[in-house]
């Protein structure tokens, strides 16, 4: 492959292709790598000790057999190696993954022990190790990652024995004191009786001592984060029908359910898709009722995923903050935090750079939007001055979720002013709160509206 002959590479997709032979061993020239995507493929042969000398790789999914080398990519952050035929121990140097998030070796032909060093990985939030020949008893260190806010399956493996205590007498803290995981249940019943069209529908629940399993609807197209990390060619109305549905959801939960729920950890892994691209949000694992007896006790310890919320003070501006990083994310193709080579803001700090430069709002969109006549012209860019509306650095004057869902179904100018806003400067949001904030316990929801749509020039 000519591609890792490439220096200044720094995403390469190619899975689900039927490309052949061996990885090449220079594909540890390209020192630029963040990303590379070889998966669903027919290589084979091993993958070449000197890729652990990609220290700039935070994704990655190849076929092969797993090198101990793979633990010097100090960064990484995810490491997807599932459904391929690797065999042997899992290396203990996966340890060294001190950025790991997910880790993924279903469907393998992996086996021996668990080595000691995964309780080194104190940032997992998935660890998939299902569907191989894993054997010996569930190591303690286990027990140590499941202190975490973490899916573990370790299903359809070998494994013997007790489970390690570490798991067994698991509770959840809250404050100075204990309440048992069992009260989970509870809570479960409350979510159990959400039903909105953009919402995973809980059908019910397996539970004992040890494992917990929830059971939703299937949904077939996988996550918002996979949709835009392939590179397929989303249209504004894609997009739309995407960002609309997805805040929906959220005012739904906001708005209309007694107790008002908050999610706590919007982002785009947690928005499913199905077949016609209608998103559901999904994954309420820490999701908390806001007249719970506990509530600002979790708040203070649990504050969702990293980039997408506005710690310490856990409301439901929020889950508008993180609404915000997604739409940004949806309209720009960029991810929250992907370290791109050259440019290594978070997409809220990048697109604040660019309204200060007073750049015309298209030139953040995808590029896939700009310039092929697929573009809602002021309906994108007016987009993006939403989404920075609820990245606001002040909560206080951030949107409701009721307001961005009127904004956004409000966006579409007419079509004789057509790529009129798109070639205005980016709103800045601050001004536009400001003014709409000032007299906000008198006015209507609907008044309100109207001010911060006009600001924003849609």
């Amino acid at each position: 492959m000519r591609f890792f002959s490439l220096e200044k590479l720094s995403k390469l997709l190619l899975l689900g292709n039927s490309l052949t032979g061996q990885l090449p061993p220079s594909v540890s020239d390209c020192q630029s790598l963040v990303r590379l995507r070889l998966g669903e493929n027919q290589l084979s042969g091993e993958i070449p000790k000197d890729i652990g000398k990609l220290q700039n790789l935070v994704f990655l999914d190849l076929y092969g057999e797993i090198p101990p080398q793979l633990g010097e990519l100090m960064n990484l952050e995810q490491l997807d190696l599932s459904q391929n035929r690797f065999s042997g121990d899992i290396p203990s140097s996966f340890g060294n993954f001190s950025y790991l998030n997910k880790l993924i070796l279903n469907n393998n032909l992996l086996t021996g022990p668990l080595p000691k060093s995964i309780r080194n990985l104190q940032k997992l939030t998935m660890l998939d190790l299902s569907g191989n020949s894993l054997s010996g008893p569930v190591p303690p260190e286990i027990g140590f990652l499941t202190s975490l806010s973490i899916s573990l399956n370790l299903s359809f493996n070998k494994f013997v024995g007790e489970l390690p205590e570490e798991m067994s007498g698991l509770t959840q803290s809250y404050g100075n004191r204990k309440k048992p995981i069992d009260s989970f249940a509870a809570e479960i019943q409350i979510l159990g009786h959400i039903r909105h069209r953009n919402i995973v529908k809980l059908l019910g629940y397996c539970s004992n001592k040890c494992v917990k399993l929830l059971l939703y609807n299937y949904i077939s197209n996988g996550n918002l984060q996979q949709l835009l990390e392939e590179n397929r060619n989303l249209d504004w109305e894609t997009r739309y029908k995407i960002a609309v549905g997805s805040a929906q959801g959220l005012a739904y939960l906001h708005h209309d359910c007694v107790p008002a729920i908050l999610h706590r950890d919007v982002k785009c892994n947690n928005i499913l898709l199905d077949s016609k691209c209608e998103p559901f949000l999904a994954d309420f694992g820490l999701a908390k009722l806001m007249n719970s007896p506990n509530f600002h006790h979790a708040m203070s310890r649990v504050a969702g995923s990293y980039g997408m919320g506005t710690p310490p003070n856990i409301t439901e501006k929020s889950d508008v903050y993180s609404y915000g990083v997604v739409l940004l994310e949806i309209l720009t193709g960029r991810s929250a935090i992907e370290p791109m080579v050259g440019d290594r803001l978070h997409i809220v700090e990048w697109v604040r750079k660019k309204m200060g430069s007073f750049e015309p709002a298209i030139n953040i969109l995808d590029s896939k939007l700009r310039g092929d006549g697929r573009s809602d012209g002021p309906g994108d860019a007016a987009g993006a001055g939403i989404a920075m509306f609820c990245v606001n650095s002040s909560p206080a004057d951030r949107p409701t979720m009721k307001e961005v869902v009127t904004l956004l179904r409000e966006v579409r100018s007419p079509p004789d002013e057509a790529g009129k806003t798109s070639q205005q400067p980016l709103i800045k949001p601050r001004a536009t709160a400001d003014r709409c904030s000032k007299n906000a316990n008198s006015m209507q929801l609907r008044e309100e509206v109207e001010k911060k749509r006009r600001f924003l020039g849609v």
